[in-house]
């Protein structure tokens, strides 16, 4: 910035124009979307890293962001949802939450995701890599253990507890979905696991046009959305609750701000 000069050009990929670019937290990696495909670089070797992000016919991701320096969500137009590892590719989740979205924000500080789609409501949803506390990993120990008590009662309350302790318990129900002692653990570790990944946690109500760009403030506590009509709302995304609105009085033709 300081010269001018061009330190780095990712060419040679995209054979028409690029509409977007994301670039992840450190760095490292961006990700160019255009008409024809989506492409992965790896910025300091300039090179594009192929064979990664596979494009049928007739599929286009978007809501791309980064959730991690290595991480990377992306929404295609069927309605799913996955976090992909970098630089190998590998699926690390595949979950329908919200259905298909257009735009999303992430805030990896307090572990939430917004997603956006025409029209809707922005919705709120827990998502977070981080490993369990010492405190949670025993307390989904504990509800792992009541999946397979004797009495139904007890069941089905260690099924919505596990559902409140959030996307921290991914990992444990996942293993025990796949290799749990009996068929009513793996039966309930699975419903609770895509309970987790598939339901918002909140919808923030309040805009009547769609909403157009979002974002979280660093540390996570505040989160913004723009819309088409013609405001800024800021709100507290672990409530719901809208904390101040900033209303755009000059408008350009045709109404949109």
């Amino acid at each position: 910035m300081k010269t001018g000069k061009v330190a780095r050009e990712l060419a040679g990929g995209h054979p028409k124009e690029v509409w977007s670019v994301v670039v992840s937290p450190n760095g490292k990696w961006l990700v160019s979307t255009g008409p024809d495909t989506t492409r992965l670089w790896d910025v300091a070797a300039g090179t594009e890293l192929r064979g990664l992000i596979k494009q049928d016919p007739g599929i286009a991701y978007y809501g791309i962001v980064f959730v991690g320096s290595d991480r990377l969500m992306m929404a295609n137009n069927s309605g799913s949802q996955a976090v992909r590892e970098l630089p190998s590719g590998k699926v690390l989740l595949r979950f329908h939450s919200a259905g298909g979205y257009s735009r999303s924000a992430y805030s990896e500080g307090v572990g939430l995701a917004a997603f956006a789609g025409y029209g809707r409501e922005p919705a709120i949803a827990e998502l977070t890599f981080r490993p369990p506390t010492a405190e949670e990993r025993a307390r989904i120990d504990k509800l792992l253990k009541d999946f397979d008590d004797d009495s139904y009662d007890v069941r089905e309350a260690a099924t919505a507890a596990m559902r409140a302790v959030g996307s921290v318990a991914e990992p444990a129900l996942q293993a025990a979905a796949l290799g749990g002692p009996s068929a009513e653990v793996r039966m309930r570790a699975r419903e609770a696991r895509q309970v987790i990944l598939d339901e918002p946690v909140r919808h923030l109500t309040g805009h009547t046009g769609a909403v157009g760009a979002m974002a979280f403030a660093p540390d996570g506590t505040v989160f913004a959305t723009g819309a088409e009509d013609g405001t800024v709302r800021l709100w507290n995304p672990r409530t719901g609750k809208e904390l101040a609105r900033l209303v755009v009085t000059d408008r350009a033709p045709g109404g949109k701000p």
